[in-house]
Formats: structure tokens, C-alpha cells, sequence
């Protein structure tokens, strides 16, 4: 899903709503393109925030990247581990409207999604091994 669509959201729909709508695309990481890998915790049983409060958090995010205001430093295991040190670029954050993002609910086909009935379970349960196997890609 590209950032700047996402930004336009107001609830979180499912990937297989996202792709009726032309929303969701296969990721090719050697396209020279930078994509978000987004974890979270799930708000509920079967939507992953029914309320949009954590994605509207997100949300502002990746604004506030795009704007330059927001600072992100290594982690503490990443400065151990990899000895990275200092922040990430704000420049290179400044990008990040033209970014997609990787988000489980909209990325991995969720048969048991509300919005999900309407389309085939089929095609759902195949696609969802695939996207589990191509998570490497994104980390």
C-alpha cells in the first residue's frame, strides 16, 4: 500500500478490500523503491485497530517524516549489535510520501476479516501463504 494513500484513510480495510480497489501491488524490492515494514499490536479479534486509533498515530507518522519534524534515532540493540549510530537522515525521511508500507491488515489477505466475506476464500487462503513467505523481503 503506498504511504500516500494510506494517508487518506479513515478505517483500516482488509487486503482483500485494498486490492478490489486497486490499492494493494506486488512489492519488488529491487525496484529501487523504499516500503515501511509497520509492526503493531491488533486492537481486536479480527480487525486490527476497529477504531483507527493506532493508524491515525501512524499516520502522523509518517507526516511529521514527510514534513522533516520528526527525529528518529537507532534503537539501543541496533547501536549495540550493528554499531549504527545517530539518526536516520531527515532528508532521507523526507521521502516517505512516495514510500509503501508493509502492514499485515492490508498486506496479507485476512480470511476472517468482516469486510472479507465478499470475496473468495480460495484465493484468500492461497495468497496468505504466499505473503507469509514474503516477509524476508520486507525485513
Amino acid at each position: 500500500l503506498g504511504v500516500i494513500d494510506f494517508l487518506t484513510m479513515d478505517t483500516a480495510e482488509p487486503h482483500c478490500a485494498l486490492k478490489r480497489q486497486g490499492l494493494v501491488s506486488q512489492f519488488d524490492p529491487r525496484s529501487g523503491q523504499e516500503a515501511a515494514f509497520v509492526s503493531h499490536q491488533w486492537c481486536g479479534r479480527r480487525e486490527a485497530d476497529p477504531n483507527f486509533r493506532q493508524l491515525s498515530v501512524l499516520q502522523r507518522v509518517f507526516e511529521r517524516m514527510a514534513l522533516g519534524t520528526l527525529r528518529a534515532d537507532a534503537d539501543f540493540f541496533c547501536s549495540v549489535a550493528y554499531r549504527m549510530r545517530g539518526t536516520v537522515r531527515p532528508e532521507h525521511l523526507r521521502g516517505a510520501l512516495s514510500w509503501f508500507m508493509w502492514f499485515d491488515y492490508f498486506s496479507v489477505p485476512q480470511p476472517k476479516a468482516p469486510l472479507a466475506q465478499s470475496c473468495q476464500h480460495a484465493d484468500l487462503e492461497s495468497d496468505l501463504g504466499k505473503a507469509v513467505a514474503s516477509l524476508p523481503a520486507y525485513v
